[in-house]
């Protein structure tokens, strides 16, 4: 599936406010880390990690005849593994290439920029802060016996 053609205006955007950022100018990147709160691109992404497209999102058969290996004691990997895989992954989804951002750098900017990137239910969510998150996702799920291993 091809990325939400407005993931590129926002990329741009966001490079341009961390630009801005560098060059001490926050009146400019606040303005461009508002111009990359992309509405579209936050309901393309919801739809994606809630499952709501059918037509991307159904239910393969399984092999009921393949052993089903035994549940990971931890359900999700550590932040040192998220942080290792991203890094490992040259910080791009491993599935689709887009870039993705670290939480972390999120929270940084939000500490800097508060009132440009929205990111609670009630203020809703900054659309490609939404769309660039950094997701870890298991190859066997955790249901099925799929482990933490990077």
């Amino acid at each position: 599936m091809p990325p939400h053609p407005e993931l590129v205006r926002a990329l741009k955007l966001l490079s341009e406010a961390v630009d801005a950022v560098i060059m001490r100018d926050d009146s400019l990147a606040r303005e461009k880390i508002h111009a990359a709160n992309i509405r579209d691109l936050f309901e393309f992404s919801r739809n994606l990690m809630n499952r709501t497209d059918k037509a991307l999102f159904f239910k393969r058969d399984r092999n009921d005849t393949a052993t089903k290996a035994s549940k990971s004691a931890d359900r999700m990997p550590s932040s040192q593994d998220r942080q290792r895989a991203c890094a490992r992954d040259g910080w791009r989804c491993r599935f689709c290439q887009t870039p993705v951002i670290q939480t972390e750098a999120r929270d940084r900017l939000r500490a800097l920029f508060p009132d440009a990137i929205p990111w609670s239910k009630t203020n809703g969510y900054h659309g490609a802060f939404y769309a660039l998150m950094a997701t870890p996702d298991h190859v066997v799920s955790h249901a099925a016996g799929g482990v933490n291993d990077l």
